[in-house]
């Protein structure tokens, strides 16, 4: 018994070297070589498909289908099931989670780190997003930073915005040159409805909300405080009672000049 038993263990090993060396198992217990050293170019591949047709150089991949289409790209590092899946000559990108960046094509020196962040990201650059689902529409968008869980979530091409806090300046489209910072923070409009467009505004605090789509520079500070309009600072929601302003303050008020009489 003992004999036989050897025999099939010995048979065992076999088949799977075999296996391991032909890469050609037809059944779903399929056995693939994973690794792939790119010696010439310095790239490092591992995953089913990644890097499937690179040519580019000094790429690092790992994942399922993890830089799937990357030809020239170049100092790239892609880690995830599908990270950077789309990339094709975008170089200097950053993709860790699932689905993160898939759809880089030429966008380039981006940073996506969470599970499908930057999903839809194309030829936007110098983006920087952090949390499951930051930046998911970003499409073309560029030099934004987003952190937090869906910040920054249906922008396509605004640019130049700062948006920290879970759902942060979630629902900006076009704006640009923005700050929101806290929960929701620039994502309604005083109404409730979808702040779609929000320029050169600052937005401090949880629920601060703009009064009016299209609005620029307007200042919203304090939880729930919602803004006056474009050119304004709003500073508290009705609850606060008092404002104290210490040392020197400067108030830039114009002085009216003398009355014109005319007999």
């Amino acid at each position: 018994m003992k004999k036989y038993r050897g025999r099939i263990v010995l048979v065992s090993v076999l088949l799977i070297i075999t296996c391991l060396l032909t890469n050609s198992i037809a059944s779903e217990w399929e056995v693939v070589l994973p690794l792939r050293v790119d010696v010439a170019r310095q790239g490092t591949f591992v995953g089913f498909q990644a890097g499937n047709v690179n040519t580019g150089g000094w790429n690092s991949f790992l994942g399922f289908q993890a830089g799937l289409s990357n030809t020239t790209g170049g100092n790239n590092t892609f880690i995830g099931r599908v990270a950077g899946q789309g990339n094709t000559t975008g170089s200097d990108n950053t993709f860790i989670g699932r689905s993160s960046g898939q759809s880089n094509t030429t966008g380039f020196r981006n940073t996506f780190v969470g599970s499908v962040t930057g999903v839809t990201n194309t030829t936007g650059f110098d983006n920087t997003f952090i949390g499951s689902d930051a930046g998911f529409f970003s499409g073309t968008g560029h030099s934004n930073v987003f952190v937090g869980m869906a910040s920054g979530y249906l922008t396509g091409t605004g640019h130049s915005n700062t948006f920290i806090g879970s759902e942060a300046g979630y629902n900006n489209r076009a704006g640009f040159n923005n700050i929101f910072i806290g929960r929701n923070a620039g994502q309604s409009l005083a109404d409730g409805t979808e702040n779609m467009v929000s320029n050169n505004s600052v937005f401090v605090g949880i629920n601060t909300r703009a009064s009016a789509a299209g609005n620029t520079n307007e200042i919203v500070i304090g939880a729930n405080t919602v803004g006056i309009g474009s050119n304004s600072v709003t500073l508290g929601n009705p609850s606060i009672a008092r404002t104290v302003l210490r040392g020197n303050t400067t108030l830039g008020i114009a002085i009216p000049g003398a009355p014109t009489v005319t007999p």
